[in-house]
């Protein structure tokens, strides 16, 4: 009997233990998911890790020491430069030995007297730490410093160019303001820095220059402003207020005078310097403003240097642009930069994706499609366009007022072929037309898209020309059940099909059954 009370009390004990260590590594799979758990592996540069890596909340820590300071884990940095070092205390390289020391010395002390004073205070034990099985933390959210936030920093807060551009001055050897050469951060700190940094190159990664550069000068400006009793206006201090899907300063429109300027033009012809002699080729008048306008980065395009598409992608490809045609980079749809695959990603927007999605991908781009962009012609004997006559014919080029048609359109449209068990639906079409129509001409990319309002039938009319009067469904799916695979579908298929992927697109919710579409024939039951 003794011996049953035994095993069982071990077997709640260990049910107890495994039970905690679930709930542990619970919250930690919460915390994974946040802005500022930092992954501790500094050991990996020794060789294979023999415990997991810690993943360290960060905004935790601070939210539970509110009478602690940045110093408290960081140093101050040593040089020219004036702020913080971001990694844990200390400057220089350590061996394994005296870096594993480091973390734990510092770390477990911390916990220890937290716990000796009451206060809120972490693991002791080395499985609390580094708990195996935890995937890694989620990305954190790009920092959006699109020209809204530039704009803040530079007239807002006053701050100089050179507060945060440089470039590398070879005969200075070291980094210095180069007037008119601005452009992004990452054009020269890269994502990952090799073992051997090339001459000119910066040492910082991208991440560890942009916390360097960006947190102390919020911490600098913070302490100033502390230092003169004045109200603390600042930029973040924690990495959930950067790294946020819903950034509130980057959310605001952009707006003309937040323009980054850089002598560059309201529109530019593509490819004029390149086939302005050969008059059979259709180049391509590009708004440069209303991409800028549209919350558009520089580097989406320029993802190299300021320069222009034509200096690295040639006609026939050139080492400098990877050996990637011109052609390549404006129509891959394989990479994210092109003109193409960035159109592509804004129609899967909720707004376009109820027409766009619908339709089929075709290995080969319709001559109508290529004429939205291909559309101006160099005639013998004329020049192409520049300046203001440039910018005045792209705006030309956007969706006309409504024509008598859609002023015209019917109300509603009552689909009655298959009335059977429900009452014929009533599709309130003029109100669907006039919707769609709204959103194309608040869309800059849209209005210039669809050429014309009759554009926007077929959305719907799917297979039907653009024409004012396109043809109905039934002329096309007939009423008897499609029996084989991949076959045209019948008409209540194709209905169906078409209005219920248009509302899972567009992200309708609909509440109810197919009443909410048909009214029953069946009269509603009484008690």
């Amino acid at each position: 009997m003794r011996k049953r009370v035994g095993v069982i009390l071990a077997i709640l004990l260990v049910l107890f233990c495994v039970s905690l260590c679930l709930a542990y590594s619970k919250g930690n799979v919460g915390q994974r998911q946040a802005a500022d758990v930092i992954t501790i592996d500094a050991l990996m540069q020794f060789g294979e890790l023999e415990r997991s890596a810690v993943q360290f909340p960060h905004e935790q820590h601070t939210a539970a020491m509110p009478e602690a300071d940045c110093l408290s884990c960081h140093d101050e940095k040593k040089g020219e430069s004036p702020g913080l070092s971001f990694e844990y205390k200390r400057q220089e390289s350590l061996d394994k030995e005296a870096l594993k020391d480091l973390y734990h010395d510092q770390c477990l002390s911390c916990h220890a007297e937290r716990e000796v004073a009451k206060k809120p205070t972490g693991p002791q034990t080395c499985n609390a730490c580094h708990i195996n099985g935890l995937e890694e933390p989620s990305t954190p959210d790009e920092v959006r410093f699109n020209a809204v936030l530039h704009a803040s920093h530079a007239d807002k807060a006053s701050l100089e160019c050179s507060s945060c551009h440089h470039a590398y001055s070879p005969t200075e050897k070291k980094a210095v303001y180069a007037k008119g050469e601005e452009g992004s951060c990452a054009y020269c700190h890269m994502e990952t820095v090799p073992e051997t940094v090339p001459e000119g190159m910066p040492a910082s990664s991208l991440k560890a220059a942009s916390h360097d550069q960006c947190l102390n000068c919020h911490l600098e400006t913070q302490k100033k402003q502390e230092e003169q009793h004045a109200e603390v206006k600042t930029g973040p201090l924690l990495c959930s207020e950067c790294h946020t899907s819903e950034p509130v300063q980057a959310a605001k429109p952009v707006t003309e005078t937040m323009r980054l300027k850089r002598n560059q033009p309201d529109a530019v012809v593509i490819g004029a310097k390149t086939f302005s002699d050969n008059p059979d080729k259709a180049l391509v008048p590009f708004n440069h403003k209303a991409h800028e306008l549209a919350d558009i980065s520089c580097q989406s395009c320029h993802h190299k240097s300021l320069t222009a598409c034509t200096e690295c992608h040639t006609p026939t490809g050139s080492e400098k642009g990877g050996r990637v045609t011109l052609e390549t980079a404006m129509h891959t749809k394989r990479s994210d930069r092109s003109c193409i695959a960035c159109h592509n990603e804004v129609k899967k927007a909720p707004e376009c994706a109820g027409c766009h999605l619908a339709m089929k991908e075709t290995p080969e781009a319709s001559s109508d499609s290529c004429i939205a962009c291909h559309s101006l012609k160099k005639e013998a004997g004329t020049s192409l366009p520049e300046g203001e006559a440039l910018a005045q014919m792209m705006e030309m080029r956007k969706m006309p007022e409504p024509s008598t048609w859609r002023k015209n359109a019917p109300e509603t449209v009552t689909i009655d072929d298959l009335a059977n068990e429900y009452k014929p639906a009533v599709f309130p079409h003029k109100k669907m037309v006039d919707a769609l129509a709204d959103g194309v001409s608040k869309s800059g990319m849209a209005s210039v898209f669809h050429g014309s309002d009759q554009a926007l039938c077929q959305g719907c009319h799917h297979n039907a020309p653009a024409t004012e009067k396109p043809a109905q469904c039934a002329s096309c799916h007939t009423k008897e059940r499609a029996t084989k695979v991949g076959a045209r579908p019948d008409l209540m298929g194709a209905f169906h099909i078409q209005c219920m992927e248009c509302h899972d697109n567009m992200d309708v919710e609909l509440t109810g059954d197919c009443t909410a579409c048909h009214a029953s024939l069946t009269p509603a039951s009484t008690k």
